[in-house]
């Protein structure tokens, strides 16, 4: 009877420490990052129609910047560049999700990402920007429970000292992500981050590249054009890690699937019939059409 309550103390023993290590854990998350990355992932993600951007994922550029491919002149970074409403946070939705898949079935790859806001200016600058990345890169190792306390413990002596700057949470961050078999970044919307900003951003970014070994670590951004100079400037030293860059622009294979949401979405339905939709569908195809071939023959990638 006697060894049968030790057991019960022991256990209830066990439980309160479990959840005081969670508890405490919480807090030096929320003390690292209040802000969190999941929701407006979530949101983003609802407004992405299903099909949308498959062609993307299929292509050269893609697979080789994954390490999907047999091109042995792997990039480390992709960019994604596009005018505004080209589709670009879409497509980031698209290719986190993709990752995270990935992440989940092999339980060796860490996914860290964020969306750029210009709205949210006060609570976007480049030591939170790069705090968020190191919170979601600690929940994704204490997942994996690979060396978890040799992480955090120096993580809780600088809460206790109240201090971590910029330089720390990069060093914490490369010694996170080190612990996955293969690490992807992914960062939408540079241009909605002041030049000021973007300035110490990309370094910083930089810095975590320069901490992992060549093959492990990738980097994925999007933006405007205008940016190009910042990326090239900041990431592309001595020509270094290799940086490859996709124009998105409206896609032949997207087209239909955004048309015929539009049209079923239509609430006069006594007005929509077959005929109208099938009438619709075409004309708006062949314009586009149009309008592809236009903007291949006029368009620069880099001219705002």
């Amino acid at each position: 009877m006697q060894h049968l309550l030790d057991e019960i103390s022991e256990t209830r023993s066990l439980t309160s420490t479990l959840a005081t290590s969670d508890e405490r854990l919480a807090k030096l998350l929320k003390w690292i990052s209040p802000l969190e990355s999941q929701k407006k992932h979530d949101d983003i993600r609802s407004k992405r129609l299903n099909g949308t951007g498959k062609w993307f994922l299929r292509s050269q550029e893609f697979k080789t910047w994954i390490g999907d491919s047999q091109d042995h002149d792997e990039s480390r970074i992709l960019v994604c560049y596009g005018i505004t409403g080209a589709g670009k946070t879409i497509m980031t939705s698209l290719v986190i999700d993709y990752l995270l898949d990935t992440s989940f079935s092999t339980k060796t790859v860490g996914v860290v990402y964020l969306y750029c806001d210009y709205g949210n200016r006060n609570t976007q600058n480049p030591d939170s920007m790069m705090r968020l990345l190191l919170k979601q890169a600690i929940e994704a190792v204490r997942n994996l429970g690979k060396n978890f306390i040799n992480l955090i413990d120096p993580l809780f002596e600088q809460q206790e000292r109240g201090k971590l700057d910029l330089e720390d949470v990069c060093k914490f961050l490369v010694q996170s992500i080190a612990k996955f078999t293969k690490s992807y970044l992914c960062i939408d919307a540079l241009d909605e981050c002041g030049d000021g900003h973007r300035g110490i951003l990309l370094p910083s970014l930089r810095r975590v590249l320069e901490g992992c070994d060549d093959n492990t670590v990738r980097l994925f951004l999007t933006g405007r054009p205008q940016v190009d100079q910042n990326i090239n400037r900041h990431l592309k030293l001595g020509g270094h890690p290799v940086i490859t860059s996709i124009m998105l622009e409206a896609n032949a294979d997207d087209i239909p699937n955004y048309v015929l949401h539009s049209i079923e979405m239509n609430e006069d339905d006594e007005s929509m019939n077959e005929s109208l939709k099938n009438d619709i569908m075409d004309r708006i195809l062949q314009t586009s059409e149009q309008m592809l071939v236009l903007t291949a023959r006029t368009t620069s990638p880099f001219n705002d």
